[in-house]
């Protein structure tokens, strides 16, 4: 206990962690006396890092179909046989979707969209977007690699930043090159695009050292949040097998990347929303509507997307402060 205070500390107080040090945090047993207090320096540093104060932020899903990016984790991959037919969102749709959000409160409105959106379309969604987007409420991006005269598009178009990560697993349950990964990371800050990330999907097959060494690439690529997120089985899905973690489980993961990251990065995100986390120092969720890689349902609303409202009041209940001016962690 005295060598884990020692390291608990460490976080706390902005030192490093080696990568061996991480792996040692991610072994900890769930319910053991040494979580609890992990989950209580991870909240402190969170608190302290962003002065208490929480943001909810709004998804639209613009398109489903079966994806060649074959994600083992997602519902749009080809080989997980789930939506077989492209489906595209309206103009119409996206728009009032996009009010839906902004008169609910969110922070932020992220557009997402599958590697197969045309980004020449997605410009355009964007621009239609941002003419009934109040200026204050934070345009994300939420797409596929893309190179750095792409990201400048971004920019152009309004975009403030952008989501995108390493995933765990990445390269061998994806078709997606780590290198390519990193290049946008690259490209998103040459073109002055703010960056969020997250240690994600995390699975029971994911080692603590799998877990250290993406939460390593996180921390490098100086976001302005990180966090953690479960990965949600698909039915019939290609990692269906191997289970899901739990929320408690997943609670371990937020407060060891809240730790892991510096206080410079004021915002610790969690997904799906759940209380645990919350309480551990997760102070980001996101409503959702239109698709969802986590979703059988092309309207998630009908289904596991939740509204603004249930993630304010989870945040409540957790005791985080609402941000009085949009997205505090966009700044």
């Amino acid at each position: 206990m005295v060598v884990l205070s020692t390291l608990l500390k460490k976080g706390l107080d902005d030192i490093s962690y080696t990568e061996e040090e991480l792996t040692t945090l991610f072994s900890i047993e769930v319910g053991s006396k040494e979580y609890f207090t992990l989950l209580q320096y991870s909240s402190q540093k969170s608190q302290e890092a962003s002065s208490q104060h929480s943001e909810v932020h709004a998804q639209i899903g613009l398109d489903v179909g079966p994806c060649s990016m074959q994600c083992g984790f997602c519902s749009f991959a080809e080989k997980n046989n789930i939506f077989t037919e492209p489906n595209v969102l309206s103009k119409k749709e996206v728009i009032s979707k996009t009010k839906h959000f902004q008169d609910a409160g969110a922070d932020a409105i992220y557009l997402m969209a599958t590697a197969h959106y045309p980004f020449e379309d997605y410009l355009e969604i964007a621009q239609d977007v941002k003419k009934v987007l109040k200026k204050e409420i934070p345009l994300i991006a939420n797409i596929r690699d893309i190179s750095l005269n792409e990201a400048v598009a971004l920019r152009d178009t309004g975009f403030l930043g952008a989501y995108h990560a390493v995933r765990l697993g990445e390269g061998t349950d994806t078709k997606i090159d780590i290198k390519k990964r990193l290049r946008t990371f690259q490209h998103l800050k040459a073109a002055g695009l703010f960056l969020g990330t997250c240690l994600e999907p995390a699975g029971p097959e994911h080692t603590a050292e799998e877990l250290a060494e993406k939460t390593l690439i996180m921390k490098e690529a100086q976001p302005v949040y990180g966090g953690a997120a479960r990965r949600i089985s698909i039915p019939n899905g290609s990692l269906e097998k191997h289970g899901m973690i739990s929320e408690a489980e997943l609670a371990k993961l937020v407060s060891v990347s809240r730790l892991a990251l510096p206080k410079s990065v004021v915002g610790t995100c969690t997904h799906e929303p759940n209380l645990i986390s919350c309480l551990s120092g997760a102070n980001l969720l996101w409503a959702e509507q239109g698709t969802n890689p986590r979703d059988n349902n092309k309207k998630t609303e009908e289904n596991r997307g939740l509204d603004v409202e249930y993630c304010k009041t989870m945040l409540h209940d957790a005791h985080w402060k609402k941000q009085e001016k949009n997205s505090y962690f966009f700044l």
